[in-house]
């Protein structure tokens, strides 16, 4: 009998909320474009317990155009990393009390290489995007990290 209503109670579950992973629309697209500076990097390794890397990044600027493609300049380093961004939105469609509510999260993927091995991938989630800054989380192995970037 559990395992029915168990399983009843997923298909209700299904039913009512639903998630559409979409293209984003151009005015999103738009507001991403640019160059950045790494305007603060944290990593958290628990709930409260965090440290402040953004001295880490504090040479570098991270350009994204219209094309989709991406490069870093590392000017501490001489290093030009050059890649491809992308941007996707899911809306995730559930029922309140109200009726119908629509929650949209946004990804921010960005993939760039040096060569020789030289790769810096950063799969944001939760991305917060706003014309003059950019705002997303990376999970790693060593913690959440939180990247806020401000738009030159």
């Amino acid at each position: 009998m559990k395992k029915i209503l168990l399983g009843l109670l997923a298909l209700i579950a299904l039913t009512i909320a639903s998630c559409q992973k979409t293209a984003i629309p151009d005015n999103i697209h738009n507001r991403i474009v640019g160059q950045y500076r790494f305007e603060k990097v944290t990593i958290y390794d628990g709930f409260v317990t965090f440290t402040n890397i953004t001295d880490r990044y504090a040479h570098m600027i991270l350009q994204l155009n219209d094309k989709n493609e991406a490069a870093i300049i590392d000017s501490e380093n001489g290093i030009t990393y050059t890649g491809e961004w992308h941007a996707t939105q899911v809306n995730n469609t559930y029922t309140d009390d109200d009726g119908y509510t629509t929650n949209t999260t946004y990804f921010l993927n960005i993939y760039v290489s040096a060569g020789r091995g030289q790769v810096m991938h950063f799969d944001g989630q939760n991305a917060t995007i706003n014309p003059h800054r950019l705002k997303f989380n990376v999970q790693r192995a060593d913690g959440r990290y939180k990247y806020k970037l401000k738009k030159l």
